[in-house]
């Protein structure tokens, strides 16, 4: 409830390794570098962060997971998701209806996009789902309206696409993997 704090800095020789619940919940920053030895950035970390339009990872970030409603609320206009990602939580990125952007590299490891991960991301227009998910969960791309391009990778291990996961996006076409049950 920070609601004045603009700015927050890690020393370059930052140990941390996890943003707690909560920890910004609310504060009015505007961008933010997360460390590159954080691997867990846990439950509304920066929930309610309006003016949050910037978050920059270093690429030898050791990220495994964002948890349920990290970014949920902010202002974030792109997001490049760190290689070692293996779970984006439920609701983590939920109402950033500025979302116009969010970008794996070619080898994530990101299994799982939970429960409404992009839930009400209306500027979302296009996404690429990482070759090792196999599970995108019930409405994570509920109420994308711009949402018209999908695309999985041919490697693709999906197994689980969940109850209404696109319901409400702008889709015309998709082509299911094959992998899918």
């Amino acid at each position: 409830w920070c609601s004045t704090l603009k700015t927050v800095t890690f020393a370059d020789s930052s140990v941390l390794e996890t943003i707690g619940d909560s920890a910004f919940y609310s504060s009015a920053l505007i961008a933010i570098t997360i460390p590159s030895t954080v691997k867990k950035i846990e439950s509304s970390a920066f929930y309610k962060c309006g003016s949050l339009a910037t978050v920059i990872f270093p690429s030898n970030s050791v990220l495994e997971t964002i948890s349920f409603g990290a970014f949920a609320g902010t202002a974030l206009t792109a997001i490049t998701v760190p290689s070692t990602v293996k779970l984006i939580d439920e609701y983590a990125f939920y109402s950033c209806s500025k979302l116009a952007t969010v970008a794996f590299s070619s080898n994530s490891v990101l299994e799982t996009i939970g429960r409404g991960a992009f839930n009400i991301a209306t500027a979302l227009t296009a996404i690429t789902i990482p070759s090792k998910v196999k599970l995108i969960e019930s409405g994570t791309f509920y109420k994308c309206s711009s949402l018209t391009t999908v695309t999985f990778s041919i490697d693709s291990v999906l197994e689980t696409i969940g109850e209404s996961a696109f319901h409400y996006a702008g889709l015309t076409a998709i082509t299911v993997p094959s992998t899918v049950k």
